[in-house]
């Protein structure tokens, strides 16, 4: 009884937001003294459980502290930080690392640096402020799977046929990816992403190791499932390999754990420092459900009444937490000397659409003979609706000067990064199809002339 009553009230005061958690609002469950309290009869129990075994029959004896050894093993993970390892092999003068951070459904107009004044993303603002920005960027499809179909390819969706989230692999030529190009080349590829249950990127795109929960039905199946010793450790290294498809899962909302997301992907980058590292690592606490381990107010904006007017509240308030997740993940990587020689892309898959006024990009006609939705929620929903499909896109470099601080109008899309970064390397395009323009060597004219498709 004191063992299920302690590892529930550690659930609950780490996820309290899990079904199991409804013990958060019994003060007396939840006090630090009543923590303390049940952990020291843990103790207690162990060390008599363990006294009575010295004097018990050695078959006996030995089946309990066998016992006693798995269940101090199982906790062990849920008491080892992540890693604070600090390296120093990076080379600077060998060959840049190349990093594509995504955040899912990140509205940049919900930015300070494009003129929110929600006070929302202070760590992005940061990084934007010395990176190129590119104000007038789209996505060619607003689902994850097809987005970073682009962002790998180069390609619109109707050339690279990843036209959907859960598309049979079948009809994709998974060959033909940066990731690819660049394992070619000698470069170490690491792909973290933290939910896979719409987005199945594996190893055969060209990715050396995987970062984040398994995909599979399991993954909707189990995403809701709470029990308080499984929330425990479906972050932990016993739980990756016990629930892979629950361990560091966004889709677990109130049992994720973005810390111990960006702790893993440094455990794996540092893994092998030998060689130039492409990094794709994309955070999806913005997407819906717009809910988490944290609840948290904001100060620049008031709580709606109206159930349907909280969902932007609630988006709001998961920008909050991701600016906090990428601040600390990008003070990591320069810890760890990631950033001396690295070129960083920035941006988002898509946006998401509340129903702003100014997401409309033309009102509907009223002597149509049917009704024409302009403005929807969602994304993928509209293409009428600029939230949904007006992305951020920024380039920053660390010990180079590739990527100036600034703005550079032109319309650009999610499929100029791969051009961009053969560009950035010196690698030719001539053998490699694709639909996009560097946006380092293309100009204005030739950005803003062609056709964009949504």
């Amino acid at each position: 009884t004191v063992a299920s009553t302690w590892i529930w009230v550690l659930s609950t005061r780490h996820y309290p937001n899990m079904p199991s958690g409804f013990i958060q609002h019994n003060s007396v469950l939840m006090a630090d003294i009543t923590f303390y309290l049940l952990s020291g009869l843990m103790v207690a129990s162990c060390l008599a459980s363990l006294y009575f075994l010295s004097n018990s029959k050695p078959r006996k004896r030995a089946l309990g502290i066998t016992v006693v050894t798995l269940a101090f093993i199982a906790c062990l993970p849920m008491l080892i930080p992540g890693t604070n390892a600090k390296i120093t092999s990076w080379d600077r003068t060998g060959a840049p690392n190349v990093l594509i951070i995504g955040i899912d459904s990140l509205r940049p107009d919900e930015t300070g640096y494009f003129g929110s004044d929600g006070e929302l993303t202070p760590n992005i603002d940061e990084f934007l402020a010395h990176s190129t920005v590119y104000p007038d960027a789209y996505t060619p499809y607003a689902r994850t799977f097809p987005a970073w179909m682009s962002i790998l390819t180069g390609k619109e969706p109707v050339n690279h046929k990843g036209r959907f989230n859960l598309i049979d692999h079948s009809y994709l030529d998974k060959t033909q990816t940066i990731s690819w190009w660049l394992k070619k080349q000698g470069y170490r590829t690491v792909y973290g992403f933290d939910e896979r249950r719409f987005n199945n990127i594996d190893e055969s795109f060209g990715y050396d190791a995987i970062v984040g929960p398994k995909p599979g039905a399991l993954g909707f199946v189990l995403g809701q499932y709470d029990h308080p010793m499984v929330n425990l450790l479906s972050n932990t290294i016993v739980g990756k390999y016990l629930f892979p498809e629950m361990y560091l899962n966004r889709g677990r909302a109130g049992n994720y754990d973005p810390e111990r997301y960006n702790d893993a992907i440094m455990e794996e980058i540092l893994l092998d420092t030998s060689k130039p590292l492409f990094l794709t690592a994309h955070f999806l606490l913005p997407h819906f459900p717009w809910f988490s381990r944290e609840v948290e107010d904001l100060e620049k904006f008031e709580m709606p009444v109206e159930p349907a007017d909280k969902f932007a509240y609630q988006y709001r308030m998961m920008l909050k937490q991701v600016d906090r997740q990428f601040g600390q993940f990008m003070a990591q990587l320069e810890s760890a000397g990631v950033l001396k020689n690295t070129h960083v892309f920035l941006l988002s898959d898509h946006g998401d659409g509340f129903k702003f006024d100014k997401d409309v990009l033309t009102p509907a006609r009223g002597d149509m003979p049917f009704e024409v939705e302009t403005n929807t929620r969602g994304h993928a929903t509209n293409v009428l609706n600029l939230g949904q499909y007006k992305v951020l896109l920024a380039a920053r470099s660390y010990g180079s000067d590739k990527f100036h601080p600034g703005d550079i109008e032109g319309n650009t899309s999610l499929v100029d990064i791969v051009p961009t970064i053969l560009d950035v390397l010196s690698m030719s395009t001539v053998d490699k199809d694709i639909d996009g323009l560097s946006l380092l060597s293309s100009t204005i004219a030739e950005r803003d002339s062609r056709s964009l498709f949504l």
